[in-house]
């Protein structure tokens, strides 16, 4: 991946513009891939300027980690989350100043000692899960295209079963990764029909697994995108929440932090894929339930204990 040097190329006039009002709280974006090789800070410090955020979730990649100094620049909030490019060579290490984990299980794809892929509920992964749950840090799972075989909500909600002492979180809702089967694309109306009883699993799965979250990248943008109807996912999860108890909506809504993947699914001049853009979907899904405030407190509670009265005085929250 192309790091910063993606931003740069593509997105130069959303940078220029003006910073939207906001929130008199700081904002927290969970699902953000601003790292850089470059220590370009000064580009990533004008991202946040222009999306009304005060800071999120930063993924910096473990050869990258010498950057952290430089990136706390950025702003008070930083929460730095270590995403080491193969998930087995993790080397989970308390003098390391971050506070979770990204695991990517994409191609090329690791197998165990037998010669099996490994997937997200692999047991080859509890080592590392063990020692991230002495920590208290949390686990984010990118659930990707690459091959919803090895990571979906499923495989998750069974690690964090395994480990119920540590926060799991499904990017994508884990509905991102059936746009592909075996690294096949599937039309969008197969797609479509599929996506009604998957979210309706994840859901449950969410409400009846206390460690197992999810982050709502995408809502309002549909991926794919080449389907008659771009807002499918949100209308079909709007309709889904609708169904259900307002005990349950607020108990799901618990569950769910609001992500942006920038910069990988920005277009120029896209405001739908901004973070104002997802606010406005979570409250057209949970109506006046959603709280804002309340999504960021939840992020900084699976933070490590240590750190959470820190964050919240930081957020303005205490």
């Amino acid at each position: 991946m192309a790091g910063m040097a993606l931003i740069t190329a593509h997105y130069p006039k959303i940078l220029s513009e003006p910073k939207p009002k906001g929130s008199p709280y700081m904002r927290l974006d969970s699902h953000i891939h601003l790292y850089d090789g470059g220590g370009n800070i000064d580009l990533i410090r004008q991202y946040f300027a222009w999306a009304g955020l005060t800071h999120g979730q930063v993924i910096v990649r473990t050869k990258d980690l010498h950057l952290m100094p430089q990136l706390k620049t950025i702003g008070p909030g930083f929460i730095p989350f270590e995403w080491p490019l193969n998930p087995l060579e993790l080397k989970v290490d308390a003098s390391i100043p971050v506070l979770g984990y990204k695991i990517h299980l994409r191609k090329p794809m690791q197998k165990n000692k037998q010669g099996e892929i490994i997937n997200a509920g692999s047991k080859e992964l509890d080592p590392i899960c063990s020692a991230a749950e002495r920590l208290g840090r949390p686990f984010l799972f990118h659930t990707d295209a690459d091959n919803p075989q090895i990571c979906n909500m499923s495989q998750i909600a069974k690690l964090a079963q395994r480990h119920n002492g540590t926060a799991f979180i499904a990017a994508h809702t884990a509905a991102y990764s059936q746009e592909f089967e075996s690294g096949i694309s599937i039309p969008a109306n197969e797609w479509q029909a599929k996506l009604p009883g998957i979210l309706k699993q994840n859901f449950e799965m969410l409400l009846d697994i206390k460690n197992l979250y999810a982050d709502t990248v995408l809502l309002g943008r549909d991926y794919p995108e080449r389907g008659k109807n771009p807002s499918y996912k949100l209308n079909l999860m709007a309709k889904q929440v609708d169904k259900m108890s307002t005990a349950t909506k607020k108990q799901l809504l618990n569950k769910l932090f609001i992500g942006t993947d920038f910069p990988w699914n920005y277009k120029k001049n896209d405001p739908k894929s901004s973070y104002k853009y997802q606010v406005k979907c979570m409250k057209e899904i949970f109506g006046s339930h959603f709280n804002e405030t309340t999504t960021t407190k939840n992020f900084i509670a699976i933070l490590p204990e240590h750190v959470r009265d820190k964050y919240l005085k930081i957020y303005k929250y205490a």
